[in-house]
């Protein structure tokens, strides 16, 4: 057991304000949560971890937006931490090794090791299966790889191409964790970019670099 405060702890702000400060009084939520998963991963038979972000729901009564904020980033940060490791450490392990050894098998051995949702050799397969680059573009700092892994469906949401493993391997574990990913990489929500004027100008936009999913609909003069 930890006791860092005598009632409450400090909110997210006040986190926020502190963590780049080595000798903070109190630890950050991720800090605590970090702590509790390497004690309790001792435990052979496994073990049940609450964590909680106890001021979202009580800041939200109040309608305070900026402090709902930097609760929602402190809880994010924690969040961020089980797929830190599970996904990218599986990957991290499987990169390492030479390169007659990255089979599917291998990966599947990986995978359910550093994580808690199996997979198949037959899943592993598709997450490592790979394709002509759709979207390709040389200028592009996520586009640019010739060759990416495949996505099955929604592949222009999925800009960061050389993370897209993880996120099949999300996809195949989704329903074993019962998650529902409704976007990709970045929200589904269509961005309107609206054009009044002569009709001559309308080429120089169509043709300006950017994300494979964007449409450019001229309006009316």
């Amino acid at each position: 057991m930890g006791l860092f405060a005598d009632f409450g702890m400090a909110k997210g702000i006040v986190e926020t304000q502190n963590r780049g400060d080595a000798p903070h009084v109190q630890p950050t939520l991720k800090e605590m949560s970090v702590q509790a998963l390497e004690i309790l991963d001792r435990n052979e038979q496994g073990f049940f971890l609450i964590i909680e972000s106890g001021q979202n729901r009580l800041t939200a009564h109040r309608n305070d937006t900026g402090l709902l904020l930097h609760e929602m980033l402190r809880f994010n940060d924690t969040l961020n931490l089980p797929q830190q490791l599970s996904y990218h450490d599986t990957f991290s392990q499987f990169g390492k090794l030479p390169k007659d050894q990255q089979k599917p098998i291998k990966l599947t051995e990986l995978v359910n090791h550093y994580t808690g949702f199996k997979i198949t050799e037959a899943q592993a397969v598709k997450i490592l299966a790979t394709e002509a680059n759709p979207f390709y573009g040389a200028w592009h700092v996520s586009l640019g790889e010739k060759t990416v892994p495949k996505m099955e469906v929604n592949g222009a949401f999925f800009v960061y191409q050389k993370e897209n493993r993880e996120n099949l391997l999300a996809q195949t574990v989704s329903a074993s964790q019962q998650v529902v990913w409704a976007t990709g990489t970045h929200a589904s929500t269509p961005v309107f970019v609206l054009v009044k004027g002569e009709e001559h100008p309308l080429p120089k936009f169509c043709i300006i670099p950017g994300w494979a999913n964007w449409r450019l609909m001229p309006c009316s003069k």
